[in-house]
């Protein structure tokens, strides 16, 4: 039995970011493997920032530090030692590194997986959409644009994500979701109260420039990202640690 840790936001659907966690490991899992959420038993660690939840003897496969220094106020970064077989980000390996803890070179969030989960299956009528994808805090606060609910269900947000022309996105995971998919994407940089040391730490992972739009009135073609995905791929799945005849 594996347990999967990872934020189960109550509102909604739960936020989509988080929820791909429980999507992508279940699909990469080995089939004699049982998995179970937020329960006491050996855990994992994949999509979302949530290393400080982590606990000595934990395992970490793509998931990232939250803030730095850390603002948690429920959990801080107790543990002594961790599994560690992929990071999301060079900023995220530095940290832990920091604690004595080692980490390889292997860098990724499991997220940038998912046409492996979801082939793509467009939404045809959305082709010339440019769609905003806000964090969850910010849900009533855009206007203008089409806006993509990140507190619906995972696999319509999913959709919708690599349907659209563009995304303009405060969400992490609408940013790395559209590179995933290779959809053009803008970082909207909307101060959220965590702050942005998590986007930072993903650019890193794809030798991404530090680009940002801080209103919805800045947005211009010319300031979308179109690289895509950098990260070795075939290199982050081989190193997910309950695959079939590694564990």
């Amino acid at each position: 039995m594996i347990n999967l840790k990872y934020w189960n936001c109550t509102l909604g659907y739960g936020n989509f970011g988080d929820e791909l966690s429980p999507l992508i490991v279940s699909h990469f899992l080995d089939p004699e493997l049982t998995l179970t959420y937020n329960e006491n038993c050996e855990s994992l660690i994949a999509v979302g920032s949530y290393i400080h939840y982590a606990e000595t003897g934990d395992s970490i496969w793509g998931s990232g530090v939250r803030t730095d220094p850390p603002q948690e106020q429920d959990a801080t970064h107790n543990y002594t030692d961790l599994k560690v077989f992929a990071v999301r980000g060079h900023l995220t390996k530095q940290f832990l590194e920091r604690k004595g803890i080692q980490v390889p070179p292997i860098f990724g969030d499991p997220a940038l997986l998912l046409p492996f989960v979801l082939p793509r299956n467009p939404i045809l009528e959305l082709s010339d959409t440019i769609a905003i994808v806000p964090h969850c805090s910010q849900i009533d606060k855009f206007s203008g644009f089409m806006i993509i609910n990140p507190l619906d269900e995972c696999k319509e947000v999913i959709r919708k994500i690599y349907s659209c022309k563009a995304i303009i996105s405060s969400s992490l995971h609408g940013l790395i979701v559209a590179d995933a998919y290779d959809i053009p994407n803008v970082w909207l940089n909307g101060n959220i109260n965590e702050g942005d040391f998590k986007f930072h730490d993903y650019f890193t992972s794809q030798g991404r420039p530090f680009i940002s739009i801080s209103s919805i009135e800045e947005y211009d073609e010319s300031k979308l990202y179109k690289g895509g995905n950098k990260v070795d791929l075939q290199k982050l799945i081989n190193s997910f640690p309950y695959k079939k005849g590694v564990f």
